[in-house]
């Protein structure tokens, strides 16, 4: 065989692995169609739903079958959980096992599916199902089936099976632990290189437990801080979560493994913050370096103090300076979904930025498309803001898309045109 032809095969294979890979959810449906058909099985219902976070759906059922197979598929980075019981149990208490995190009742999807199947006797306790989203959002397909046998696992036949699992390996010593001094100053040399105007520190100590609270009152601008015990030789691994001491919002949380602590916010007033920490030696030094740095001069303050705090602590993730010139084009919104436009130069970049004006939300997500590649930036229920750059090319018009679940708020959209000012 010619190398020429190998390299066609070779193309070929690819073309073949990346299109079973990346298949819609539509094609994973119409694949659990026909293998339940194969199995003899008759499809007693269909049902696609589209969920968000927290919603619940029940499985229409028909309670009179012998064997009965539910298969509930999503894309594979969609998680959902699901109960189950017979006609005698009470909905509220299934909905009450759904809705707890330590109920041994729930079944979790994985990778995006989750089947269940009985026979006989055991078949009644799949007489109601009740399914929940975990995810933010995301849509199901649900199908139910009966037959004189169950159906048989659909892991392999959809690709949804990661294979065994590699032994775990050793990732090697922890990080090294220097002097806190050396750390401080480490810290405070790096916040300065990336523009802060101050360092401030607060000391403080944590009790036995290795843990404790900071009260601090942080002044108007973007905050850096880095939560650093004196350890002297032993290892640590401080874990630290920041709030708003006026309304217990969480604006930052610090999970990682590495000795300290750091979290990031804005405000656009003087606002009272907490610091809790936990991983420090007991009765050991904590301090908290606070490096300040100033808020864009482009971001508006027409809109209020949060909105102006959410635009910049979101930019901030994305540029290294802020801009320097107000917004080309600004929008506002309430919950929901909503599509715009507004006009763009070809070659031209852009940064655009989400914020909350009013309510919480249980996640925001934030879509450009001014070129062949769209952008989009989706964040957590903890999260106020969210921001995404994105290019013209050759298009005049760019659709900017807005996803804000939830009930009774609404906010606010900025684009600003990248340059000499970002």
């Amino acid at each position: 065989m010619f190398p020429s032809q190998l390299g066609i095969l070779a193309g070929l294979a690819l073309v073949l692995l990346a299109s079973s890979a990346t298949a819609t959810l539509r094609e994973d449906a119409q694949v659990i169609d026909a293998e339940l058909r194969a199995a003899g099985l008759d499809l007693q219902s269909r049902q696609t739903v589209f969920l968000e976070e927290s919603r619940v759906v029940e499985v229409a059922m028909t309670p009179t079958l012998r064997c009965r197979s539910i298969v509930i598929v999503a894309a594979r980075n969609v998680s959902f959980v699901a109960v189950t019981g017979s006609l005698a149990e009470d909905a509220d208490e299934l909905m009450t096992e759904l809705a707890s995190s330590r109920s041994s009742r729930r079944r979790e999807s994985e990778a995006g599916l989750l089947q269940l199947s009985a026979c006989g006797d055991e078949a009644r306790e799949l007489d109601r199902v009740f399914v929940r989203m975990a995810s933010a959002r995301g849509a199901l397909e649900i199908r139910v089936a009966g037959g004189s046998t169950s159906a048989k696992d659909l892991l392999q036949q959809l690709g949804r099976s990661a294979g065994p699992s590699a032994p775990r390996g050793d990732p090697g010593p922890p990080l090294p632990v220097t002097a806190l001094l050396e750390r401080r100053e480490r810290a405070e040399s790096a916040a300065r290189a990336d523009g802060a105007t101050n360092v401030l520190r607060t000391l403080a100590q944590a009790n036995l437990a290795g843990s404790g609270e900071i009260a601090l009152k942080a002044v108007t601008g973007c905050h850096r801080f880095q939560v650093m015990a004196d350890s002297g030789e032993r290892l640590a691994d401080v874990d630290a979560e920041l709030r708003d001491a006026d309304t217990g919002a969480r604006l930052g949380r610090d999970r990682g493994e590495t000795p300290d602590a750091r979290l990031e916010t804005c405000v656009a007033r003087t606002t009272d913050l907490t610091i809790s920490f936990a991983g420090a030696p007991p009765g050991s030094s904590v301090v908290v370096q606070d490096a300040l740095f100033a808020l864009p001069k482009g971001i508006p303050e027409h809109w209020g103090s949060r909105a102006q705090a959410g635009l910049a602590h979101a930019l901030r993730r994305r540029l290294r300076r802020g801009p320097s010139k107000g917004p080309i084009f600004e929008t506002i919104g309430a919950q929901g979904t909503t599509a715009t436009t507004m006009a763009v130069e070809s070659g031209r970049c852009y940064v655009a930025s989400l914020a909350l004006l009013r309510g919480s939300s249980r996640g925001l997500r934030l879509i450009a498309s001014a070129s062949a590649r769209a952008s989009f930036e989706e964040v957590p229920p903890a999260s106020e803001a969210a921001a995404i750059t994105f290019c013209a090319e050759r298009h005049e018009t760019a659709r900017l898309h807005v996803d804000v679940p939830g009930a009774g708020m609404s906010w606010v959209l900025a684009v600003w045109l990248m340059g000499d000012g970002t």
